[in-house]
């Protein structure tokens, strides 16, 4: 069996004949030190989202600062009817994933703001993006 047949034998409940060692491909360094880990075994898990969102009429600002030694993010949403904003600090362990410090709504009149931002949304295939990370992780891994 190959990394890809063994970490698909597992998550469909079966016995792969190795217990397959896996890592988000975004962990590796890219390089000689990917090669080694995927030439001695250890399978690559690519996530991607089967969708992309795009906007005609709204645009998503995002400025990062410091304030008292802390990453935050201030994100905020611009639509055709008022504005809403959040913020976020990055995790600050490992840096992949942001803690939600002030939501979009804090008050009812930022409904009307998110309804015009989720109307705005346009919906795209990311079929093309995911059959690029297929071709290039091969039998290497796994994208899902």
């Amino acid at each position: 069996m190959n990394v890809k047949e063994r970490i698909l034998t597992a998550m469909r409940w079966g016995e792969p004949d190795e217990v397959p060692l896996t890592v988000y491909d975004w962990m590796l360094p890219r390089g000689t030190t990917e090669r080694l880990l995927r030439e001695a075994g250890v399978g690559l898990v690519v996530r991607l989202s089967g969708h992309r969102v795009t906007h005609h009429r709204v645009e998503i600002l995002s400025h990062e600062y410091q304030e008292s030694s802390r990453s935050l993010i201030r994100r905020t949403i611009r639509t055709p009817v008022g504005k809403v904003w959040q913020t976020l600090q990055s995790d600050p362990a490992y840096g992949t994933s942001n803690w939600i410090l002030d939501h979009f709504i804090k008050g009812p009149e930022d409904y009307r703001v998110m309804e015009s931002y989720y109307m705005d949304m346009v919906f795209k295939d990311n079929f093309d993006v995911i059959r690029e990370a297929q071709r290039r992780i091969g039998t290497d891994g796994n994208v899902g």
